[in-house]
């Protein structure tokens, strides 16, 4: 739109993820390695803040990452707009300063803060940051591939109670289609349910033994498929010729 810039021009395939991810409030979106994840993501967040439809936005990753979030966001940010970035490590005292500061900047107009931290961090305080969070970005989010887990279940939580959301990855899942249902619970609960069981009877071959059923296949595959890609923008290398 007029008035908004973005300091490097993305390639084709990155126009047509923002192009997609726009039209949903909250979207996956699943680029090989090198496709520019990190680079669309901050794009969005900023577009939308522009729309005045996000102010803070929470980024969980993993604890390698979050220096890297700090540096790409500074890259792909012009210099004259006003951002702040909060990255939540060291003690827990030092964390809870951070998210505290994160907050406040709720209250400073025209300025996009982001909350940088792992999907550990969140679960002591993900009551008073979802309550001041307008869009969340999960990256590697086959973080949250166990359903099971309390990570995934304090992540799902989490972005149910926010507006606008992304999630990341480069592969949805790799042997079991069960992986990406915490992944799209977590950006939309209707395309597969809320039920594992139910999922699993949908999508896998089971064989019995003893008392137990074991998954020794998949099924409905284009089914799976296309249900993920109603919130789901996937591009693979040799894809993009650009």
């Amino acid at each position: 739109p007029e008035g908004f810039e973005l300091p490097v021009k993305p390639f084709l395939h990155q126009q047509q993820a923002i192009a997609f991810c726009m039209n949903l409030p909250k979207a996956a979106l699943w680029l090989d390695l090198g496709l520019g994840k990190t680079y669309t993501s901050i794009a969005i967040a900023r577009l939308r803040h522009f729309k005045q439809q996000v102010r803070n936005v929470i980024i969980l990753a993993p604890r390698s990452l979050l220096k890297q979030w700090g540096d790409e966001i500074k890259a792909f940010t012009p210099k004259d707009e006003s951002y702040s970035v909060h990255l939540c490590i060291g003690t827990p005292k030092k964390k809870a300063q951070v998210i505290d500061e994160y907050l406040k900047m709720r209250h400073k107009p025209n300025h996009l803060a982001y909350l940088v931290c792992t999907y550990e961090s969140i679960g002591s305080y993900a009551e008073s940051i979802y309550l001041s969070t307008d869009m969340f970005i999960l990256d590697e989010a086959t973080k949250i591939k166990n359903p099971s887990a309390i990570r995934t279940k304090n992540t799902v939580e989490l972005c149910k109670a926010i507006k606008y959301g992304l999630e990341l990855t480069g592969l949805a899942y790799l042997n079991d289609p069960r992986d990406l249902f915490g992944q799209i619970l977590a950006v939309d609960a209707t395309v597969y349910g809320t039920n594992l069981w139910e999922f699993g009877n949908d999508y896998l071959k089971f064989t019995k033994m003893g008392a137990k059923s074991i998954p020794i296949g998949v099924k409905n595959i284009k089914e799976l498929k296309s249900r993920a890609y109603y919130v789901a923008f996937s591009r693979k290398k040799q894809d993009c010729l650009d």
